[in-house]
């Protein structure tokens, strides 16, 4: 595990998934991240599915992939002699990561005004469903209700259909790699200035600047962008069933219509017919009918490799297996090994990035057990 955020201090507060992303990404980086649990645990320890089902608190696929290289103590946040021992803990750190709602916040005093007056250094990063302000700011939400108030649903799935749902709480996901970039320029102005600051990241915000078309195009030309045609065509982004499983092909990437031809030697692919896009779409059926007996035929690997060996542009749907076995993952080391005492030894996805050419994931600690840290941490912290 690489440390360049060695020494910092991280106190996390937060639960489930956005919050506990962003101090994920700050703990493989070498920070010190100590997870607040009360005594029942974060209940990201009870999401399936679990990887040993006779022990549904410390092997919860979620959690541990979620809390890898973090230390956790137990303490009640409605008792004042845990509030002493958080209020001494957080006169010591750096960053503090919550995701309460603001009413919660302010009824526990995790809020700046008051955390400040604690350490005035510290850095405070606050991720809620709406913002800190607004009439929504205190109404509940969820991936799919993220998803649907920032606008991504609108550009998801078939105009024909109802909008289509992206897989694995991608809104609060996106929320905790948002909050990321800016907490760390808080610290970088911490340790420039001494001061803290508040670092407010709001779910639906965060969605709302994903595409990054629909809303430019609103605003100055007063058009509205949808979803796509209600079906799309071969060689034009299509999802085509091979022998295996699914691949997908394109004419984007430079390759024309007389390329393909060549590869498939299915010349009629030259008729007027296909020549653009849209008379792609007006002919698809025909398309169908030529395509289909060839790719029964093919098995996706085989198929993309020669597809891509001739530099057409080509991918495989890739099952989770195939992304175990992924030949170009495996060059770079995307996935790692971490042993945890309960669950056993599993393959971690990598970050997505790489430090001097390595993994930052080597040498991780696994997620740790509920309450695992508290007596070490607490005599660490104790005040003298």
């Amino acid at each position: 595990m690489k440390n360049s955020l060695q020494g910092v201090v991280v106190i996390d507060l937060s639960t489930e998934i956005s919050g506990p992303f962003t101090s994920k990404m700050l703990a493989d980086q070498g920070a010190e991240v100590i997870k607040i649990e009360p005594k029942e645990g974060d209940p990201s320890r009870r999401f399936p599915p679990f990887l040993d089902e006779n022990d549904q608190t410390e092997s919860s696929a979620y959690f541990m992939y979620l809390n890898t290289n973090k230390k956790s103590v137990v303490l009640d946040l409605e008792s004042s002699s845990d509030q002493s021992t958080l209020e001494n803990l957080l006169s010591n750190a750096d960053i503090c990561v919550e995701n309460f709602s603001p009413a919660e916040s302010k009824r526990l005093g995790i809020t700046y005004d008051r955390l400040s007056k604690i350490n005035p250094g510290l850095v405070l990063t606050s991720i809620t469903g709406f913002g800190g302000e607004g009439p929504y700011k205190d109404y509940k939400g969820a991936d799919i209700v993220y998803q649907a108030l920032g606008g991504y649903h609108y550009l998801s799935g078939q105009f024909t259909r109802e909008p289509v749902q992206s897989a694995y709480n991608q809104s609060q996901l996106t929320a905790g790699r948002y909050a990321l970039v800016p907490t760390l320029a808080a610290l970088r102005h911490k340790r420039r200035t001494g001061e803290g600051q508040h670092v407010e990241i709001s779910t639906i915000e965060c969605m709302a600047s994903l595409p990054p078309s629909h809303i430019p195009v609103y605003t100055y030309a007063g058009t509205v962008t949808g979803r796509g045609p209600g079906r799309k065509v071969v060689m034009d982004g299509d999802f085509l069933e091979c022998k295996d499983g699914y691949i997908c092909l394109t004419t984007g990437g430079g390759n024309t219509m007389e390329q393909w031809a060549i590869f498939f030697e299915m010349f009629e692919l030259l008729e007027p017919e296909f020549e653009t896009a849209a008379l792609r779409l007006q002919n698809s059926d025909r398309l169908d009918e030529l395509f289909k007996p060839i790719l029964d035929n093919w098995e996706k690997k085989v198929f993309m490799k020669e597809a891509m060996d001739q530099r057409f542009v080509v991918g495989m749907v890739q099952t989770p297996q195939d992304i175990i076995n992924c030949p170009q993952l495996e060059a770079r080391e995307f996935f790692h090994e971490i042993s945890h005492p309960v669950a056993g030894t599993y393959q971690y996805p990598g970050p997505g990035f790489r430090w001097d050419n390595d993994n930052p994931l080597r040498g991780s600690q696994p997620a740790p057990l509920l309450g695992q840290h508290t007596d070490e941490i607490i005599t660490k912290f104790a005040v003298a």
